[in-house]
């Protein structure tokens, strides 16, 4: 298998197909050339053999083409050839649970974390780079157990956008904690509650961002 399709990894889909091609030549091609037709419903074709560990069984189909050849002695022929696609999944529930669930109980913590009082400066700023610390070891994690692509998967893509967020919420604390201690005294609290409505607007948009990204990364 020189293909393995991973773009919605890890709640994707594995084709294995059983090729059956007609030769020799004399029966391959010319006008009474040999075509190659399922007998049987694709579901009739499954047996006991088709389980694979760690997959489960979703669908068989049929698939009926008409091969050209590029070779000079196949010029001008075209070979019958028909494949039974076996397309095997993953439980979405388990699946879930293993790589999704702790990068979304990650980013709660990120996005609850504006919520904590200001005066506790310190606590607020270490939660972004620990958070962002955990996600490099989860992703890595996860990277190991697949095999490598050429492209973004799309738990890749939850990834990306929750070091994104991670970066906006310690520059939110950041800009915000210099506010407030850089303000007069009798401004200190009103450039507080600023910091406050910042923290909310901020929080909403990282969680809608999150939803949007989940939702386009799946249909695009």
């Amino acid at each position: 298998v020189h293909d393995v399709p991973q773009r919605l990894a890890p709640f994707d889909t594995q084709p294995l197909s059983i090729v059956l091609e007609v030769k020799p030549d004399s029966i391959a091609a010319g006008p009474d050339r040999l075509r190659l037709e399922p007998l049987h419903a694709p579901a009739q074709i499954s047996g006991e053999d088709t389980r694979l560990i760690g997959y489960e069984l979703d669908r068989v189909s049929w698939r009926r083409a008409q091969i050209d050849y590029p070779f000079a002695s196949y010029k001008g022929r075209r070979v019958s050839r028909l494949s039974a696609i076996f397309e095997y999944g993953k439980n979405e529930g388990a699946m879930f649970m293993k790589w999704v669930f702790p990068l979304l109980i990650v980013m709660a913590i990120v996005i609850l974390s504006p919520s904590i009082e200001g005066v506790l400066a310190d606590i607020r700023i270490a939660i972004p780079p620990s958070a962002l610390l955990a996600l490099v070891v989860m992703q890595d994690t996860y990277k190991n157990s697949f095999p490598p692509a050429p492209y973004l998967t799309y738990l890749d893509e939850l990834y990306v956008y929750s070091y994104i967020a991670c970066v906006a919420i310690f520059l939110l604390f950041l800009v915000g904690t210099n506010l407030v201690s850089r303000a007069e005294e009798q401004q200190r609290e009103a450039v507080a509650r600023l910091v406050n409505r910042a923290d909310l607007v901020v929080q909403a948009s990282l969680v809608f961002g999150f939803v949007l990204v989940a939702i386009l990364g799946w249909y695009t």
